[in-house]
């Protein structure tokens, strides 16, 4: 298929618009709540070096790594403490290399290893020989420079190894004080001493409202534009076999993490779509930024009772070629929500101006909006301007068509954004790393990790023990994660990026800012050898009352350290509700001394790898996982405790709603269903594509299940869009509609599970595996949310529910369901339990 695309020579095009976006959002935030102290001392305690905004830090990381990226660097150095290590952690994370810290005193566990030191602030500072030689090309990077004696200590450490000192790096260059260094500094934002009457600093950069770029091209995402895309007439673009009939999850997932890091600083909210292909990219955008997701439903256009009880908007489908209202309960969006409008096409605008005046009607704030494609000579763009001129420079798509005909597609790619497939991680990964790397340090009861873990830091091994602990937690909705400096600043920095929670840091000797500022709390750490730093440190307010935190270290030992962390938050009544840890050392006892105090913390405590025991030679290290199925009924029970919360009956209609797990089938959380699918998933080998029906309901399910099982989501219309004309068909008549399928997304080898989100009477997954069997294909099984054995009109008449189910009209084809609700609706009740087999697990 013929193509022309207009890339750029320099790579990093995309870095100069999107990057400005995150500078200007750091520089926004240094104006509104930096403090300056005497001395010149600069307070950003609150948002960059105590409790920390972990995804404004990644961003200053990518920034700071795009800087140095042409050094060929292959070390980051950091001093002691946790200001300047997570900027580093952020930086070598996107440079792909790993991170150096120094130590304030010498662990034990180091033995009489050597080592080179230097003084910084008064103290004696070490590295391992090892960790730097020779061969090494050193950055150093901290958060604040202000008279560089942290970056001249270290690079003394680099020339006493015989290493390259390639410069120094930082996120704020403090030029307020008369001492300020001039050595070669790659810095973000410049703090100066005030120009002008009224200022209290001069910041460089200057805090501007910034315009979005039009285009952020998506790399993946145009070059399958290009090379499967096919132009039909009427100036529709065919790309169903990889957007919006059949989905590519993988490129979803790529896509939404683009756009969620374009909208970062916007303080999205709430994602908003409408039905039916906007739903894959806006479930991914949603689950990147870890907000609900809310999708509109379509009634016709002349639907009173829907224009006179909810938030609703007339539109026009281009495809479909009919007018239409699309709408959203008023539970949905509210006053204080900011909403980032998602769609799979910008032609004509409609949609877009439609969702404008829904958020509207709610009183919320408009993000933006974000579209996979855009069609530039339908003038969609045009349009929304034209009638929401408050949206110029908020409207971003990702693959923008100039123009489109027989002879090809001319794409717009001044700016490009690069997309990163998401990793698969092997639960496995702190374990086989240990059992490689890990040695005992003789004589201490220490573990020398110093390779990996507490000394130099494998960035990529910390974000992979993330999506781990992640998963462990995933029932625990934590407002912050807890940890103390420094071996647990790395773990629980990439936890907090991924839950995209704040981070709180617990210093181990109080700095100068909190000797100025005052307002700290601390925690003894009991046992403590080092009498100067044997106490934890935060500012008080920096941990909330209705906090719910996350504790999190690289070692748990006796657990002297983790329940100074609790003392910290008992002292302002936050809750812990979990405490997860990357190795645990089984024979100090540690969990068993946490348990006491804390006995709720039963089910809390997560530890990636159990060194049950060490001697002079080696490591016995349990070699499984904590059990997967913990996770499932994590999981599970997190899905019925919420189902059972939020259920509400409608007599009338003979139904039942759930606010927000599928409430009313349009507000969603994501990141429940997400975690869903991955359970789902995990019962069925050997799937190649997932298959669903439209328009809403089982479409965000099985989106997740695809996504979880990486295979393609294909599903159902109830019509034949204008792209599907000429393709041969498969149908089968279900209870919303006739379902209808290409023929082309299957081939004889194809194992095809089915998925929707309740299984009722069975009639919808029975058209699906209809549609299965004219394929010619292999029906792996049937996978849904919940089995709804409650008493159905015309089905079953007794009040307790039994009677024949929708599981007995599959047959005897696998089935699974995570939960089931029982009871009579039409008396107003039901109950949600445990599906049998997760029962029988617990």
């Amino acid at each position: 298929f013929p193509w022309h695309l207009a890339i750029p020579t320099v790579a990093t095009a995309m870095s100069v618009e999107v990057q400005s976006l995150a500078i200007n959002a750091l520089t926004k935030r240094i104006q509104e709540e930096a403090k300056v102290l005497p001395d010149g001392i600069l307070r950003v305690a609150d948002f960059l070096n105590y409790r920390v905004d972990p995804v404004l830090m990644d961003n200053c990381g990518a920034i700071l790594a795009n800087k140095l990226s042409k050094r060929k660097l292959t070390k980051v150095l950091a001093g002691c403490s946790s200001q300047g290590l997570l900027p580093a952690l952020a930086t070598s994370r996107h440079l792909g290399i790993p991170v150096v810290f120094a130590y304030a005193s010498v662990p034990s566990a180091w033995g009489r290893r050597e080592t080179f030191s230097a003084t910084i602030q008064g103290r004696t500072h070490w590295v391992l020989k090892e960790a730097i030689s020779a061969e090494d090309h050193v950055v150093i990077i901290d958060d604040i420079v202000r008279t560089g004696s942290t970056v001249e200590a270290l690079k003394s450490i680099c020339q006493q190894a015989g290493a390259k000192y390639l410069g120094a790096g930082a996120i704020i260059h403090n030029r307020l004080n008369g001492q300020t260094w001039d050595g070669e500094l790659e810095s973000l934002a410049q703090v100066s001493p005030p120009s002008a009457f009224g200022r209290a600093v001069d910041i460089s950069p200057a805090v501007n409202d910034l315009a979005l770029p039009e285009v952020v091209a998506a790399d993946v995402l145009t070059e399958r534009v290009m090379t499967e895309g096919k132009v039909l007439p009427g100036n529709l673009l065919k790309v169903y076999s990889f957007i919006n009939h059949q989905v590519d999850t993988g490129l979803m997932d790529m896509c939404g993490q683009l756009l969620a890091r374009v909208f970062a600083g916007f303080g999205v909210s709430k994602v908003l779509t409408a039905q039916t292909g906007g739903l894959p990219p806006a479930h991914a955008v949603a689950t990147a930024l870890r907000v609900p997701l809310v999708c509109a439903r379509e009634s016709h256009e002349n639907d009173t009772a829907v224009i006179e009880t909810m938030y609703s908007a007339p539109s026009e489908s281009f495809t479909k070629k009919k007018k239409l209202v699309l709408y959203v309960t008023k539970e949905s969006l509210s006053a204080n929500d900011t909403v980032l409008v998602v769609d799979d096409f910008l032609a004509t605008g409609t949609t877009g101006v439609a969702l404008h005046k829904i958020i509207q009607q709610a009183g919320a704030a408009a993000a933006g909006m974000a579209f996979l494609v855009e069609k530039r000579f339908q003038d969609g763009r045009g349009k929304i301007l034209r009638e929401l001129p408050e949206m110029s420079g908020r409207i971003v798509s990702l693959a923008c068509i100039e123009s489109m005909s027989e002879d090809g597609i001319n794409l717009d790619c001044k700016v490009v954004g690069d997309c990163k497939p998401l990793p698969s991680v092997d639960d496995h990964v702190m374990i086989d790393r240990v059992l490689e790397c890990a040695q005992p340090a003789t004589g201490y009861g220490m573990i020398n990790a110093t390779t990996f873990l507490n000394h130099k830091v494998d960035t990529k091994l910390m974000d992979q023990a993330a999506f781990v602990l992640a998963k462990r937690f995933v029932d625990a909705r934590c407002s912050a994660v807890l940890t103390a400096e420094m071996s647990g600043v790395a773990p629980a920095a990439a936890l907090a990026r991924k839950l995209r929670v704040p981070l709180v840091c617990a210093r181990r000797e109080l700095s100068e800012v909190m000797k100025v500022s005052g307002g700290t709390i601390s925690a003894k750490v009991e046992g403590s050898t080092d009498l100067a730093r044997g106490m934890l440190h935060i500012f008080k307010d920096h941990l909330r009352k209705d906090d719910t935190v996350l504790v999190v270290d690289d070692i748990l030992g006796n657990g002297a350290t983790a329940l100074a962390m609790q003392d910290l938050c008992d002292q302002v009544g936050a809750t812990v509700v979990g405490m997860g840890f990357l190795l645990e050392k089984v024979f100090q006892h540690g969990r068993g001394k946490i348990l006491a105090k804390r006995p709720q913390l039963t089910d809390g405590i997560v530890a990636l790898t159990k060194i049950l025991s060490m001697d002079d030679q080696g490591l016995k290290v349990f070699r499984c996982p904590e059990p997967q199925r913990e996770t499932w009924l994590r999981v599970a029970s997190d899905l019925v405790r919420r189902m059972s919360a939020e259920v509400e009956i409608d007599v009338a209609a003979n139904a039942m709603k759930f606010r927000s797990v599928l409430g009313l089938h349009m507000s969603m959380d994501p990141v429940l269903l997400d975690a869903c699918g991955d359970v789902l998933a995990a019962q069925f080998a050997g799937v190649t594509k997932v298959l669903t029906g439209a328009p809403v309901q089982g479409l965000s399910v099985a989106y997740v299940v695809a996504r979880h099982c990486e295979v393609p989501m294909v599903f159902a219309r109830t019509g034949v869009p204008l792209t599907m004309k000429g393709q041969k068909i498969l149908s089968a008549q279900a209870p919303s509609g006739n379902f209808n399928v290409s023929a082309e997304f299957f081939g004889p080898s194809d194992r095809v599970l089915i998925v929707d989100d309740f299984l009722a009477s069975g009639q919808t997954a029975k058209a699906l595996q209809q549609i299965c069997v004219e394929a010619g294909v292999q029906i792996a099984g049937f996978a849904f949310l919940a089995l709804n054995k409650t008493q159905l009109v015309g089905q079953r008449t007794a009040a307790n529910g039994h009677g024949p189910t929708g599981r007995e009209a599959l047959g005897p084809n696998k089935v699974v369901v995570l939960a089931e609700v029982l009871g009579g609706i039409t008396q107003g009740r039901c109950e949600v339990k445990l599906a049998d087999w997760l029962q029988r697990l617990s």
